[in-house]
């Protein structure tokens, strides 16, 4: 009997359940009919189970405090006899014995980077800058969550994670929210917004403005009035003073003043040269990135060649595998967003050896990926896998890029990443049968903390900035990473495999890209767009 979505959902909640010591009597029989009636159940059920057996110890050696006691009171199912092999019954019970599914969780707000200092911008571009209280920020620098620009004189490029780009003007104090908002206490500001970046927001004392992908300027006095002037499409303003009513959307050549009473049009005859109608030519700075590539354009055969700043190296060279005997290699490929794509059936995976790959080390992946819309949530696998080495506090930890199959944790099908103890969830769900371009960026906290910093995009578009843990006390899934080969780099599954039956990704994957440094936003929507790095010179070229 195969199971239903449905069934594997009621499945994943009653496995969970048992672990947690919850389980009710009703919902006891319930699963055993489930394992008894189907032996998909009861490799699903195993296949957690035995993963939680082998990470029993190296999950023990994380906690902080003693483990509650319904982590250790799961009791066991009678099953009849000969419904499992001996090894995996084996397995079954040990991993019950150890505590049933075993997740353990970081009650810090960030698994892998505190919020204060998670980092939202960069620099991107300066001219005639002169900072106060003694800041001096130079084109490259990364700018954190929750901290204040203030600039006496010149201007100043910022560009938001989520591709928004801010050209600021001295005097000015800019406060950094998020990767999707700011705060301008005073001074004068030309935003640009891309497409992708529809919803960025800025605040001011007696005005937010939302925008719906334009171009426009915001100059606010120390008193707390603004003005702001719609250069190309709209903006969304909300006046905090006045009437709640008077939300409204700017467009094109419209010019709103805002400050205690609300909301009051600029009368033609009084508009001036918008600011900053001009931009200077800002000096940058682009850090050196090396490039690898894999296109996956063979058309048969376990080897997928790989390139190095567009040559050709064998080093890199992928070998597929596949776990069925019987499944041929000669031809995992299938149409791809260009040229060909690596398909994986279920049963396939590739292995990628990079030199140094598990360390700690700032890096972005990019590529394609296309999940058929008939997957089911007990087909799920990472799709992209690899064990990071240990790094400051943090002990080796899994690191999986993949689609997200528990509805309680997120969205179903939305991107999924999980490293170590800490996971984020986006929101697009995935499963649609279409390409989209995946784009993740790893850049480490200073001082050899081990943190992370993380964030990633869905077709351009940022979805996740952090590895989040449950506010909420929770166990967590470890892997079994010290028998794991150093550097390896798996598609078509995560660096921990629970089990020889446990499935690998179903989906097609193309046109990996692996760069040595994060890259910013613009250079993740070339790659998108182009399938090519972005030229050296065109990185620090100005706009």
């Amino acid at each position: 009997m195969n199971l239903t979505d449905k069934e594997t959902l009621e499945l994943s909640e009653l496995c969970s359940a048992l672990a947690d010591g919850t389980l009710t009597g009703v919902q006891r029989e319930r699963l055993s009919d489930l394992l008894k009636s189907s032996e998909e159940a009861r490799r699903f059920y195993v296949r957690h189970s035995s993963l939680s057996a082998s990470l029993f110890d190296y999950a023990a050696e994380m906690q902080t405090e003693s483990p509650d006691a319904s982590e250790t009171s799961a009791k066991i199912i009678s099953f009849p006899g000969n419904f499992l092999r001996p090894a995996l019954a084996a397995a079954a019970a040990l991993a019950l014995a150890a505590g049933g599914w075993l997740f353990f969780h970081n009650d810090s707000a960030e698994a892998t980077g505190d919020v204060d200092t998670a980092l939202v911008a960069q620099i991107t571009g300066t001219h005639d800058c002169a900072w106060s209280r003694s800041q001096t920020l130079q084109p490259g620098a990364n700018l954190q969550q929750g901290q204040t620009i203030e600039l006496e004189s010149g201007e100043a490029e910022i560009t938001f994670d989520c591709g928004a780009m801010v050209v600021l003007q001295g005097p000015a104090a800019l406060e950094l929210n998020s990767a999707w908002e700011a705060t301008l206490h005073h001074g004068t500001l030309r935003a640009n917004v891309p497409h992708e970046a529809v919803g960025f927001r800025i605040l001011q004392q007696s005005v937010d403005v939302v925008d719906l992908g334009t171009e426009f300027t915001l100059t606010a006095s120390r008193d707390g009035r603004a003005e702001v002037r719609v250069i190309k499409g709209s903006v969304q303003t909300a006046p905090r003073g006045g009437p709640e009513n008077q939300k409204m959307v700017l467009h094109e050549n419209q010019t709103g003043s805002f400050g205690p009473a609300g909301y009051s049009a600029v009368p033609v005859g009084k508009k001036s040269a918008p600011p900053l109608a001009t931009l200077p030519r800002f000096a940058r700075f682009a850090a050196p990135v090396s490039f690898a590539h894999w296109s996956f354009d063979e058309s048969e055969g376990p080897v997928a060649r790989a390139e190095r700043d567009g040559r050709a190296t064998k080093l890199l060279d992928a070998s597929i595998q596949t776990t069925r005997t019987e499944t041929a290699l000669a031809g995992p490929r299938s149409d791809g967003k260009f040229g060909r794509a690596l398909d994986f059936d279920g049963s396939r995976s590739a292995r990628i050896s990079i030199p140094g790959f598990s360390t700690s080390s700032p890096r972005t992946l990019s590529f394609w990926l296309k999940i058929p819309a008939d997957v089911r949530l007990n087909e799920t696998s990472a799709a992209v896998g690899w064990a990071a080495a240990a790094a400051g506090k943090f002990p080796a930890r899994a690191v999986q890029i993949g689609w997200n199959a528990a509805p309680s944790q997120g969205p179903l099908g939305a991107l999924r990443l999980d490293i170590g103890d800490g996971r984020s969830i986006g929101t697009s769900d995935l499963r649609d049968g279409n390409w989209h371009h995946i784009a993740v960026v790893f850049v480490p906290h200073d001082r050899g903390s081990g943190k992370l910093h993380v964030r990633s995009y869905v077709d351009g578009r940022l979805e996740l900035a952090g590895v989040r843990g449950d506010k909420k006390k929770m166990k967590h899934q470890r892997g079994e990473l010290s028998s794991l080969a150093a550097n390896a780099l798996w598609l078509g599954r995560g660096a921990v495999q629970p089990s020889a039956s446990a499935g690998n990704f179903r989906g097609a994957l193309d046109e990996l890209f692996i760069a040595d440094r994060a890259l910013t936003s613009p250079e993740i929507k070339h790659l998108m767009r182009d399938n090519a790095p972005p030229a050296r010179d065109a990185i620090a070229a100005a706009p």
